[in-house]
């Protein structure tokens, strides 16, 4: 039976300065598959190249030979870097192939857990190969599923939609008061890392202009200049209130640095706009009490890190399902691809039934010819559902059989007790079974019986 291997590193195994010099354009995929088939001889080949990862799949009838061609591909092309790449090289064969394919195009091996990018990258890096013939049945059939089990986890889990992290969750709250944060603007009070880190995530949402205040003044203007913002003095706070749509404040004070008085003032010149604001500062620096007025948003960093909290939590169990899509799926595919074993003998074995039965038939009918033609209509409909009969359970059980070992001898056994491998011999002209491709019911073009699904919809 054909088997999957696969030869790739990652931000897992790799630093960001090896996979820039790995990386390739998808333009030369096409380029790349058609090297590697014609240096390897392999059956299949397809590339997924991203900015964490670097992979090569490929069919083979013998994984233990060609995957150590595989490999000496990969270091072939990779061998101006001027190290030895295989340490950084993981090679993955069978099952687990099926599973990671999977699991990176549900995003769940990616590096940020949810993105929704590899989608796309998958489903280009499944035309590509296709369209300059490298990837076949196998391949094209792994990565449609792929594609399928990625949807799948988006739909049925929330992997995506949960933000884990302190500073992602104030982001979070604030596109929930706010919508799109772009053309909002936001106060920065204070310097720390966190600080740093939530800026980062509210600079890349779009949020500007950002005013930045701190007790050290340059420290406000170089967090200020990595922001494209604006560092204000420390006593123009009050100010910069009246203009900021958020507040994010984190500053070593032992007191409050935002008080309620100074609130209410500002939403007065603000005209009630919502405000939000964040203090993640320990101890805290704004006065609770001024969560009770209008339309402002207090969370501290116990409610933010309670919100986090409640996310793993929540994410952990997404994860346990999302893995779990994956596995069903890679059962699934297994269970396809153990039937292109079958699926040569299944079709010799109709193929001869058959025959005796359009023999048997003519003899009959030559015998009974004053029959009407509603009468042998009915005949003919008869010795067909016999046949079918007749084939079902040797077709469910050929298909279905989990051991190998069980499935090749029940495949040997009746070729043997039907004399298959001779027949096919007086068909062939002598040139034996031809057992070695995946049998003609397999040629058919893409969404025929056992053919591949070239798209990611099923």
């Amino acid at each position: 039976m054909m088997e999957i291997i696969l030869v790739g590193l990652s931000y897992k195994t790799a630093p960001i300065e090896v996979l820039e010099k790995v990386s390739v354009s998808p333009d030369r995929y096409g380029e790349i598959l058609e090297d590697l088939l014609g240096a390897t001889g392999l059956a299949e080949a397809a590339a997924l190249h991203t900015c964490n990862r670097c992979e090569y799949y490929a069919a083979t009838a013998d994984p233990e030979k060609d995957l150590g061609k595989l490999i000496a591909f990969v270091k072939g092309m990779y061998s101006g870097l001027g190290e030895d790449i295989e340490p950084r090289l993981y090679k993955l064969r069978g099952g687990r192939v099926v599973r990671h394919l999977m699991s990176v195009a549900s995003s769940l091996d990616s590096m940020v857990l949810g993105e929704t990018q590899i989608q796309s990258q998958v489903k280009d890096a499944l035309q590509r190969a296709a369209g300059v013939e490298a990837a076949g049945p196998l391949l094209q059939r792994l990565f449609s599923d792929a594609l399928s089990t990625g949807k799948r986890v988006r739909a049925e889990t929330e992997i995506g939609a949960l933000t884990v992290s302190v500073s992602s969750t104030a982001v979070e709250l604030a596109r929930k008061i706010f919508g799109e944060l772009e053309r909002h603007s936001a106060l920065i009070v204070g310097a720390g890392e966190t600080a740093h880190l939530t800026t980062a995530h509210l600079h890349t949402e779009g949020v500007h202009p950002m005013y930045v205040a701190s007790r050290t003044f340059e420290r406000a203007q170089a967090l200020a200049r990595r922001l494209s913002g604006e560092a204000i003095p420390f006593d123009e706070i009050g100010d910069a209130l009246c203009k900021a749509d958020i507040a994010l404040v984190s500053t070593s004070a032992p007191h409050y640095v935002l008080r309620r008085e100074q609130i209410a003032r500002a939403m007065r010149d603000r005209r009630n706009r919502p405000l939000f604001i964040i203090d993640i500062s320990v101890p805290r620096n704004v006065d609770p009490e001024i969560d009770d007025l209008y339309n402002v948003y207090l969370y501290n960093i116990d409610d933010l890190e309670a919100i986090a909290s409640e996310n793993r939590r929540r994410r952990a169990k997404a994860l346990e399902r999302a893995f779990g899509l994956v596995e069903e799926d890679a059962l699934a595919f297994e269970k396809w691809q153990r039937s292109l074993e079958v699926v040569p003998t299944l079709v010799s074995l109709r193929r001869k039934i058959d025959g005796f039965r359009e023999s048997e038939e003519q003899k009959l009918l030559r015998r009974l010819s004053h029959l009407e033609e509603k009468d042998k209509t009915a005949i003919h409909k008869f010795a067909n559902s016999l046949v079918n009969k007749i084939l079902h359970d040797p077709s469910v059980r050929l298909r279905g059989s989990d051991d190998p070992r069980l499935r090749t001898r029940l495949v040997e056994s009746v070729r043997v007790l039907f004399k298959l491998d001779r027949a096919e011999r007086s068909e062939n002209g002598g040139r034996g079974p031809g057992r070695e491709g995946p049998g003609p019911d397999l040629q058919k073009s893409p969404g025929g019986e056992g053919g591949p699904e070239t798209s990611d919809d099923r």
